[in-house]
């Protein structure tokens, strides 16, 4: 099992516990994880994305769990609601 991708997307319904993985996905947003490290009781899981990637208004976010590079594919590991705008 391993945490892996990460994703936007614009889907406004609120985060449940039998989301299967983003309402809204923007493929463009997908990347694989960077890093991810553990110090005692605290996960780090660090991606970047490149000027002007992720432009947009972004409404919820999702580490997967097993993903491949397809948009929303893997286990969500969450499924988070955000409000961030981001500009070029």
């Amino acid at each position: 099992m391993a945490i892996n991708y990460q994703e936007l997307g614009t889907g406004t319904t609120t985060p449940s516990a039998s989301d299967t993985g983003l309402e809204t996905p923007s493929a463009g947003t997908r990347k694989a994880v960077s890093s991810i490290a553990r110090s005692n009781n605290v996960l780090v899981i660090t991606s970047f994305w490149d000027v002007g990637e992720a432009t947009g208004t972004w409404k919820e976010f999702v580490l997967f769990i097993n993903g491949t590079a397809t948009s929303n594919s893997g286990t969500p590991l969450n499924r988070i609601g955000i409000d961030v705008t981001v500009a070029s």
